[in-house]
């Protein structure tokens, strides 16, 4: 693993400034959540890195080459039965030990829909028929002419896939925060960039993975 930057900034003014208290102390105190979502974003929609440009980490949407999940729109059985599919008596030997990450539109579509018999929501058997079920908005929407989505499947096993490091992601402890109050000095604005160093390896086992391609509208 090596060192890559990873940035971002605020900028405000300092009309903002005089109206808010403490505006830049609650800013820097939103750091942590800022890094955080941004680490998310790039684990799932990183791209991968280029000679041009080596500061990329590839996330699992281009890593893990998508299968289709179903022929028609998804209904309840097919959320009762996918975590199903990261069972394979290696990384996984039964549906709690598979966790998964889906799309708004894919939980609002398990939301609606129920089995026959037993009346279960397709969130209700997402949940109970797997190690855990969460929705991110960093899944791209569906697409607009196959109304797929993605779902990434992650077979962790017993122990959730902490001790095999399926996956591996480390921060440097060189986070800098820079205020810069000359710049922009003249319209009265105030820049804060914040640089990290971070790097993540994902999938390094990539069995333990599948990226599912769903159905969630007609």
């Amino acid at each position: 693993m090596k060192p890559k930057r990873l940035t971002g900034s605020y900028e405000y003014t300092v009309e903002m400034q005089a109206s808010v208290k403490d505006l830049e102390q609650a800013l820097r105190r939103d750091l942590a959540d800022v890094i955080k979502s941004k680490m998310t974003d790039i684990i799932l929609n990183g791209t991968a890195p280029t000679t041009q440009d080596p500061q990329h980490i590839q996330g699992f949407l281009s890593k893990i080459t998508a299968v289709n999940f179903g022929t028609a729109i998804s209904m309840a059985s097919e959320f009762g039965e996918m975590h199903a599919e990261g069972v394979d008596g290696i990384h996984a030997e039964m549906e709690n030990q598979v966790k998964s990450v889906i799309g708004i539109e894919t939980y609002k579509r398990a939301a609606g829909v129920y089995l026959a018999r037993s009346g279960e929501a397709g969130t209700t058997l997402l949940k109970s028929r797997s190690g855990g079920c969460y929705a991110s908005s960093y899944i791209p929407d569906p697409d607009g002419t196959t109304h797929r989505q993605s779902a990434i499947l992650h077979s962790a096993g017993s122990n959730g896939g902490m001790m095999r490091g399926d996956s591996v992601a480390a921060m440097w402890p060189t986070l800098e925060v820079i205020r810069d109050h000359y710049t922009k000095a003249a319209s009265g604005g105030v820049v804060l960039t914040w640089i990290g160093l971070w790097d993540a390896v994902l999938a390094f086992r990539s069995g333990a993975y599948k990226h599912l391609s769903l159905i969630v509208s007609s």
